[in-house]
Formats: C-alpha cells, sequence, structure tokens
C-alpha cells in the first residue's frame, strides 16, 4: 500500500502545486523571506535538473543550499521530503514536511506525506493526527487517499477504536482496492485485535488473511462473494470468536432471516460478546419483535453501558413494546452519549409523541431539522444536468 506512494512520487509534488520546477515553484514562492533572488533561482533550477534527471543526491545538496538561505520557502522543502520518502528516509521526510505545513498548513498530500514518514517511525500518535488533517484538507484521490485511508484505518484499529476504521476501509473495499494489506486490516478489524499487520503472529496470518477476505466483501456489500468465504472460513474455524458475529452482519445485510441464530451461536460460544447482543437486538426489532429483543438489548447495556447504540436498541425495544417510561430514559441516555446521531432523535420525537409530551417531541425533532441541514452541508450538491459536459 505505501509503495503506491513512492511509485507516483511525481504526482504528489503536482499535487503540491510544485512540478513545473522553478518556474513554478520559486516564483510561487511567498514573498519575504520565502522569496528567491536570481543567483539562487538558478541554484534551484539545477536542483531540479538533477531531480528530473534522477540525481537525488545532486538534487538533494542542491536544495538544501537554497533553503539555509532562505528556509520560508516552501517548494524546496516539499522537493527535499519527497526524495527522502522515495528513499526510505523517514525522519528526514517527516523534518521536511513539518517544515512546509509550517509555512502552508493548507496542504493536504503535505500533512498526508508527514503522517505516512510518521507511521513509518512508529510515531503513531501523531501519525494519526497529520493524517487526519490531511483528509480534513484533502488529497489527490488517484495517487494519495488510499494509502491514506488506510493508514488512518490502521492506526484507529491500533487503538482498539474498530467501528471508526470501518469507514475508510468500507471506502476502499467499495474502490476494490484489493490488497494482502487491505484483507489484513479488514481482518484484525473483523477479529478485533489491536496490532497493525505487521504484528501478527506467524501461525495467526492465514487466519486474518482469510477473515480479511470475507470482510472485505461484506464491507463492500459483495453479498455471495461473503458468504462463500464465511462459509469456508466457519468451517474450518467454527468456534473462533467474532465470526459468527461477523456472519450475522452479513447475513442481516442480505435480510437473510439465519442472520439472528449467528448472533445467538456467537453468544452461546462467547456470552461476554456485547456487540453479538446488541446486533440480535436490533434484528429482532426489524422482525417486528420487539419484547423479545429486550432481553439482549439489557445484555448489551450491562456489557457497555457507555455504547449509545446498546441504550438505542433498548429504548426502541421497550417503547415498542409498550413501556414508554422506561424507553424514553434509555433513549434519552443514548442521546447524550452520542447527541449527533439522528436516528436516536427520531425515535425520542415518536416516543415522546406517544407519551403525549408534544413541547419534547416538537424539541427532538428540531434537532433531527438541525441534523439534517448539517449533514446538507457536508455533501457537495451533485451537478445539475445543465452543468455537465
Amino acid at each position: 500500500m505505501r509503495r503506491r506512494v513512492t511509485s507516483h512520487a511525481v504526482a504528489v509534488i503536482a499535487a503540491l502545486g510544485l512540478l513545473q520546477g522553478s518556474a513554478a515553484g520559486p516564483q510561487a514562492a511567498p514573498t519575504g523571506s520565502g522569496a528567491l533572488t536570481a543567483e539562487l533561482d538558478a541554484l534551484a533550477r539545477q536542483a531540479d535538473v538533477a531531480r528530473e534527471a534522477g540525481r537525488l543526491d545532486e538534487a538533494e545538496r542542491l536544495y538544501q543550499q537554497v533553503l539555509k538561505q532562505r528556509p520560508r520557502w516552501a517548494p524546496g522543502w516539499a522537493h527535499v521530503g519527497t526524495m527522502a520518502y522515495e528513499r526510505d528516509r523517514y525522519r528526514d521526510c517527516r523534518d521536511a514536511f513539518r517544515r512546509f505545513v509550517a509555512l502552508d498548513a493548507s496542504s493536504g498530500p503535505a500533512w498526508a506525506l508527514e503522517g505516512l514518514c510518521e507511521f513509518e517511525l512508529e510515531a503513531y500518535v501523531a501519525s494519526r493526527r497529520s493524517l487526519d488533517r490531511a483528509l480534513e484538507r484533502g488529497v489527490p484521490k488517484a495517487t494519495l487517499l488510499p494509502v491514506v485511508l488506510y493508514h488512518a484505518a490502521l492506526l484507529r484499529i491500533r487503538a482498539s477504536e474498530f467501528e471508526a476504521a470501518i469507514p475508510p476501509l468500507t471506502e476502499l473495499a467499495t474502490a476494490r482496492v484489493e490488497t494482502a494489506e487491505l484483507q489484513a486490516a479488514c481482518g484484525l478489524l473483523l477479529l478485533r485485535r489491536p496490532q497493525l499487520p505487521k504484528d501478527v503472529a506467524a501461525a495467526d496470518r492465514e487466519l486474518v488473511t482469510r477473515a480479511g477476505r470475507a470482510y472485505c466483501e461484506y464491507l463492500a456489500r459483495r453479498g455471495p462473494e461473503a458468504r462463500a468465504h464465511y462459509a469456508e472460513l466457519l468451517a474450518d474455524h467454527p468456534r473462533q470468536e467474532h465470526l459468527h458475529y461477523g456472519y450475522g452482519l452479513l447475513l442481516a445485510q442480505l435480510a437473510d432471516p439465519a442472520a439472528a441464530d449467528q448472533f445467538r451461536r456467537e453468544i452461546e460460544l462467547y456470552p461476554g460478546h456485547a456487540l453479538a447482543h446488541l446486533e440480535l437486538a436490533f434484528e429482532l426489532l426489524r422482525r417486528g419483535q420487539a419484547k423479545t429483543a429486550i432481553a439482549p438489548a439489557q445484555a448489551a447495556v450491562k456489557l457497555a453501558p457507555g455504547l449509545f447504540a446498546a441504550h438505542l436498541a433498548l429504548g426502541r425495544a421497550l417503547v415498542e413494546g409498550g413501556d414508554l417510561a422506561r424507553g424514553i430514559v434509555e433513549l434519552e441516555t443514548a442521546a447524550r452519549l452520542a447527541p449527533g446521531v439522528r436516528e436516536t432523535h427520531w425515535a425520542l420525537a415518536a416516543a415522546y409523541t406517544s407519551a403525549g409530551r408534544a413541547a419534547d417531541a416538537q424539541r427532538a425533532r428540531g434537532v433531527v431539522r438541525k441534523l439534517d441541514a448539517l449533514s446538507r452541508e457536508r455533501t457537495p450538491a451533485a451537478p445539475s444536468a445543465a452543468a455537465k459536459p
């Protein structure tokens, strides 16, 4: 996954706006201490020629001569950093891009390269911060985005923030970025192992890879392929923790009523599996079996009291089962734990209405409208037919 960046180093420089050599690089530098004199501009052009010819040691020496006199020349730091990345000199790469983002914090590609180098240096907290900033500012989809998403997901898995790793891995799996690295990441996510792929024991690698194939297909909503992988996996590992849970997720996605049986099997093998209890409750709610859903939802709340979804499931089960008062308490708890979840406030509005609490219902619907408006603001509008080429 990392080599995709190395093989597109020129595209990275282009993304930073520095591809056209000194004419587009030094002249585009800010005025003041970042601008180049004619003499330094000539030196920078020599560095460009050496870099483009593959004479990276010479190019670096020349860029450093310019930067010694003009340390605020951002293009120079970008070139030095990218060349260091190409040669696996991660500390030099990180330091160069730190200098770059200090001059231009708006550059997503620069934050990306800094974060990737920090990852290689095992500075994982700093890497996550840099990669998150890269995603916030935007990176080129064809070159950097897959690599940034992959490493961002790994850092969340390593920190046991498994749910937060699902969106980036879903984007990669849906785009059919089918690599051994992606399969390993998906396997670690499904098996709930807070590790990096390089830390997986040799004896576990096959299991992690096979689990990853199945889970990647599930994330990409390729049901037949995922079902086949799970069937083979469970035939060989019928008692492996999380596999029946994962298969249940797939079957629920396919609206297969056998999903509940898989969640129950996971619970039978591992009674403390909070997510299996939770998904069983939601599956029963989907089937209209609210009263039956109360018990697994209560178990999920007991096992994971800080999980908003557990309180949401229990609240819905109680409300739909006729216990409005207790159900509202659980839904309110879910809303406090995760105030930005639309479904919770929608369920609260319905529960308040049933309880005759018109003002509270109106307030909850107002929250839903605000969340909908925020969602629309974050989602770019599709171009109109007239605007299409």
